[in-house]
């Protein structure tokens, strides 16, 4: 993807192309307004292929040291003055509920159809008090 050409070393270049390629092709499978057995099957083989790359990105990366923004760590602690407001260690992670729902996509659309039929504003909207 040219527009992230050069903006990582050599050495993982290739790979955040490759992750972000991936990622942006099963983004339009998933937003498909429209979905047929055929574009479903080609979803479910690119969720699979996603997968194997957020495998090999963790992989190849969890040796970087990362740590929090300051705006994560603010956020973390907030007004507490006692709080650690050292930044903590950051890593990409599959075990996440984020990460790991991507995985069921395919299905879900399949029981309820594409993301653009349904909405949870309906369910937001009751709690509001009036």
């Amino acid at each position: 993807m040219p527009c992230f050409e050069g903006m990582f070393p050599k050495s993982l270049d290739d790979l955040v192309q490759d992750v972000l390629f991936t990622f942006a092709t099963w983004v339009s499978y998933c937003n498909l307004r429209q979905q047929t057995d055929s574009t479903l099957a080609t979803f479910e083989r690119q969720t699979r292929e996603l997968g194997k790359m957020f495998q090999k990105f963790e992989k190849e990366t969890c040796h970087i040291p990362t740590v929090e923004t300051k705006e994560e760590v603010e956020s973390r602690t907030g007004e507490d003055q006692e709080a650690d407001r050292q930044p903590r260690k950051k890593m990409f992670s599959l075990k996440n509920y984020k990460t790991h729902a991507l995985g069921h996509y395919p299905e879900w659309i399949r029981e309820m159809g594409t993301p653009d039929g349904y909405s949870t504003q309906a369910v937001s909207l009751t709690y509001v008090k009036t």
